[in-house]
């Protein structure tokens, strides 16, 4: 597995934006979504929340990838849940 320890969240974002106009199977693009999902914090949120509003139908498809699966799985009652599922709802709302 490639590290990407050394990258800051922004860039790790940024170059997982230019692999996913190479297309959503690009041998680099999923490990990168895979450390982004790792890492699971409001700044990786937030990052995915301004891809979703772009025009770029690149960053819209990265920005679902990266929300479908972001933060730990959390016990929530009888459920499961990731942290940021709730807020993520009305953005992928907007984007269907």
């Amino acid at each position: 597995m490639r590290s990407f320890a050394m990258r800051s969240t922004p860039q790790l974002a940024a170059d997982a934006l230019i692999w996913s106009r190479h297309g959503p199977e690009s041998e680099m693009l999923w490990p990168m979504i895979y450390e982004l999902h790792r890492r699971g914090g409001s700044d990786v949120f937030a990052i995915a929340e301004a891809f979703s509003t772009r025009d770029d139908a690149a960053a819209r498809r990265l920005a679902a990838d990266i929300l479908g699966q972001l933060g730990p799985l959390a016990d929530v009652g009888t459920e499961q849940l990731r942290p940021f599922a709730k807020a993520s709802l009305p953005i992928f709302g907007r984007l269907l």
